[in-house]
């Protein structure tokens, strides 16, 4: 049962997929049939155990069975909860997904698996800001991935919070890089009159993972909340 939501909270729910049991039983007839279209277990698995904890996490607020809980898309695909009930944003890498919900307001929320990445000055020269890449270049080497995957998942989670994902244009958000400090929007090119349309949040769920929570509010409190597996049925 998930706890009531206050004003001004923010729930981040961590969920470890592979430990949802009974994830096929929860899905609508149409996640089904996506679920059958994957091609390796492990895969069919996930998005199985995505849904069935999204749906569980939801009903407990919404006051619905899971199976009731149904969704609909904004006009940039977004999701949102049909009718009345909390908003939230989701997102999964390997095998952890983070859920963020409040009472109201705008979410984006994104995780990501810390793995090597042998090519990341090219790819932050591609997507990343010019002071974005000079400061991950300051970075200790010890501490460049980490910062490369506080820079990514921060400005995920923003595209996604403005609800337009990677198509977006990441450079759109320029983000500190510094990973021992919180996460912090440093400038908004569609925030003419400097007025801070977006704040971040830490959200990394650990198990060498990393991620990031953006709202349209500052000073949320983040209530960390720990998926139980037998939910998912």
């Amino acid at each position: 049962m998930s706890a009531a939501l206050q004003a001004g909270e923010v729930h981040l729910w961590t969920v470890t997929l592979s430990e949802v049991r009974g994830a096929v039983d929860a899905l609508s007839g149409e996640e089904r049939a996506r679920h059958d279209r994957y091609h390796y277990a492990t895969d069919a698995h996930r998005f199985a155990a995505r849904r069935a904890a999204l749906r569980s996490v939801l009903a407990g607020y919404a006051g619905r069975a899971p199976s009731d809980i149904a969704f609909v898309s904004g006009a940039a695909g977004k999701p949102a909860l049909a009718g009345a009930g909390p908003v939230f944003n989701a997102s999964s890498s390997g095998d952890i997904a983070l859920i963020a919900v409040a009472r109201d307001g705008v979410l984006g929320v994104d995780v990501e698996a810390g793995r090597a990445v042998t090519d990341a000055d090219a790819i932050a020269e591609r997507f990343f800001t010019q002071a974005e890449c000079a400061a991950l270049r300051r970075q200790p080497l010890a501490d460049r991935l980490a910062a490369f995957y506080r820079l990514w998942t921060a400005k995920e989670a923003l595209l996604k919070a403005v609800g337009t994902g990677l198509p977006g244009g990441l450079d759109r958000f320029e983000v500190a890089a510094d990973p021992a400090s919180p996460p912090a929007l440093l400038h908004d090119a569609d925030d003419a009159d400097g007025g801070a349309r977006f704040h971040l949040y830490p959200a990394d769920p650990g198990q060498g993972y990393f991620g990031a929570l953006a709202a349209d509010r500052a000073g949320l409190r983040v209530v960390r909340c720990d998926f139980e597996p037998q939910a998912g049925r």
